[in-house]
């Protein structure tokens, strides 16, 4: 995919987002069509900045490397990382999409020039985690108030966020967001999804001393609770492929408002799935419904009223339910707060009524301790809110001076 410069940084939708990493290598071509260029390494841009921020050529000495170049010269992405990835939003504005897979398109921020793989790319939380200069300017003021004296210390320094235990790591592009909107240089982030020991460091800064300082618990706050929820969920995949190696272990919509980018994130950097990111993603039959419209109706109902592009998702109660929902035309059952012994008969009852193409999603009081006994049932996917609302966060430290 091929991005015009302009045509992307002109939106409103990227100037919201203006605190978003992208790192571009870039080909211009002039107004005659003449390429130019320009093999460089990748260089941090935001919108509208100027051409001192990347690396120059004699070209663009005396040049504005704005939206519309005055020279009529437009910029084509050749290839670009996107650190925090893309939100479906900006796609919505950029235009034509292409495959992941097929050359000179996403890369993958772990290994320059590796595509990034289609389970990434079609995961909705790859695309949930843009973090806006206004949450960070927000989270800031919270911590900080009207009158910061704790922070006034003079001259620069350098930190380092280090684990004080084993866990995965998360929530690194947020806490990189943060010493960048304080214009704190970040060195050396790791990758979401990182296994981390105690005493490893998940990346250092250096700048103003007042300013690494004021970042300090934010970032440490962010990184902390989203590593607590990838260290769950890690623990809790891995308990379910003891059992079955193609269920999907997924989040809920039971996360923290205002976080929920961050949280979604977390889980799938623990090895899970987003699930829906709201409720615009999917179409949920729930329990409610139900009883305003019955089973039937309300599918039928949602039925009318969804692109076809659009899953509906039926929580059912009973075994009896189950095949019911299926044949009313629901894409996934939702077997709700089942034991063990009933989900596995009511995907057994899916698969003898032929519903084979119907997903079967176990949801509902499953724990650490009987994951594993649910996986074994043949479900496709088991959701759980506890990743989310009830992981602890995990043991950092943000140390100066050293």
């Amino acid at each position: 995919m091929h991005l015009n410069y302009w045509s992307v940084f002109e939106h409103d939708i990227v100037r919201e987002f203006a605190n978003v990493v992208f790192e571009f290598r870039v080909e211009v071509t002039g107004k005659d069509d003449e390429h130019i260029d320009i093999a460089r390494k990748p260089r941090r841009l935001t919108p509208g900045c100027r051409s001192e921020n990347v690396d120059r050529l004699d070209i663009w000495d005396r040049s504005v490397f704005d939206p519309i170049d005055e020279r009529g010269c437009r910029c084509l992405v050749a290839a670009f990382r996107v650190d925090t990835r893309v939100h479906t939003r900006l796609l919505d504005h950029i235009g034509e999409t292409s495959s992941p897979d097929s050359p000179g398109q996403y890369r993958s921020s772990a290994a320059p020039g590796t595509a990034i793989p289609q389970s990434v790319y079609s995961s909705a939380a790859v695309v949930s985690s843009m973090i806006t200069n206004a949450q960070i300017d927000r989270w800031l003021r919270e911590d900080i108030g009207h009158h910061d004296v704790t922070n006034q210390v003079p001259g620069e320094t350098i930190g380092r966020l280090v684990s004080k235990e084993p866990g995965v790591a998360a929530g690194i592009d947020a806490a990189r967001a943060v010493f960048d909107y304080l214009n704190v240089d970040v060195r050396e982030p790791i990758d979401d999804g990182t296994a981390i020991e105690a005493g490893d460091e998940l990346l250092s800064v250096e700048g103003a001393a007042r300013d690494v300082l004021r970042g300090e618990r934010v970032a440490v706050n962010l990184a902390g609770h989203a590593s607590g929820i990838a260290t769950r969920t890690r623990r809790v995949v891995e308990e379910a492929r003891t059992e079955s190696a193609d269920v999907r272990i997924a989040a809920t919509r039971k996360t923290t408002p205002g976080l929920r980018g961050l949280e979604k994130r977390a889980v799938v950097a623990g090895g899970g799935d987003s699930h829906r990111l709201d409720l615009s993603h999917m179409v949920m039959v729930k329990d409610n419904h139900i009883v305003e419209m019955g089973l039937e109706g309300a599918i039928s109902h949602f039925q009318e009223r969804t692109s076809f592009a659009t899953k509906i998702d039926v929580e059912v109660e009973t075994v009896a339910d189950a095949p019911r929902a299926a044949a009313a035309g629901a894409d996934i059952v939702l077997l709700d707060n089942m034991t063990p012994a009933e989900t596995r008969e009511a995907v057994d009852r899916l698969h003898e009524a032929g519903h084979d193409d119907v997903l079967a999603e176990a949801s509902g009081g499953i724990t650490i301790e009987t994951v594993a006994d649910y996986a074994a049932t043949g479900v496709d996917i088991i959701s759980m809110g506890s990743l989310t609302h009830s992981a602890p966060s995990l043991d950092l430290s943000f140390r100066t001076g050293i």
